[in-house]
C-alpha cells in the first residue's frame, strides 16, 4: 500500500513542478541564440513566432501501444 501511494504522491508533486516551471517566463537575456523572456510552453506551442521550426516526428498510436 505504501509503495502504491508513495508513487502517486511523488507523481503529483512532479506534475505540479513541471507545470509551474514550464509556464514561468525566463528572464530576458540579449544575445542568446535560443528565445528568452518567454515561458518554455509558449515556445514549444508556437516555435515559428521565435524563428524556430517544429521538427517533431509523428508516431502512430499503435507503435506507442506496442512498446507499453
Amino acid at each position: 500500500l505504501f509503495c502504491w501511494l508513495w508513487s502517486k504522491i511523488v507523481q503529483v508533486g512532479l506534475d505540479e513542478f513541471l507545470d509551474y516551471f514550464n509556464n514561468q517566463k525566463t528572464r530576458k537575456q540579449p544575445g542568446r541564440i535560443l528565445p528568452s523572456g518567454v515561458a518554455p510552453n509558449v515556445v514549444f506551442d508556437m516555435p515559428q513566432d521565435y524563428g524556430l521550426e517544429n521538427l517533431a516526428v509523428p508516431v502512430a498510436q499503435e507503435a506507442i501501444d506496442a512498446l507499453r
